[in-house]
């Protein structure tokens, strides 16, 4: 945790990523500052697969933003020309969702628990 603040940070694996994960252009939330202590924030994902013949179509875009104050805080963070799959049969299996603590910086570790609580989780398929 970096200058003691803690944000959301998304980003994705997929396939022929390269070295780096998915992640858009300034993909932190808040952008400055931290993530508040008991207020509960809204986070939507949305993923399209890509074509079986148009391999780096796909994309990803996440919304996050305060639960009770959403339309204000709102930041939005996308990704796109991506290959999640290929040949012809791809399909969705599994969702998961995640966090991660940690990296190989310094700075990240922590002598407190600390807890995230999912409230109202969603998934929703369109075919």
């Amino acid at each position: 945790v970096p200058n003691g603040n803690i944000k959301f940070k998304p980003y994705a694996y997929f396939k022929d990523m390269g070295g780096a994960p998915g992640e858009p252009s300034g993909s932190e939330f808040p952008a400055s500052g931290s993530i508040d202590d008991g207020k509960w924030y809204t986070v939507t994902l949305t993923l399209k697969m890509n074509t079986s013949d148009n391999a780096d179509n796909g994309y990803y875009k996440v919304e996050i933003g305060e639960k009770y104050n959403y339309n204000n805080t709102k930041k939005t963070y996308q990704r796109s020309g991506m290959t999640w799959a290929t040949g012809s049969h791809r399909k969705v299996t599994y969702t998961l969702c995640d966090n991660f603590r940690g990296g190989d910086s310094e700075g990240y570790e922590s002598d407190d628990n600390g807890w995230i609580f999912l409230d109202n989780t969603k998934i929703d398929y369109w075919w």
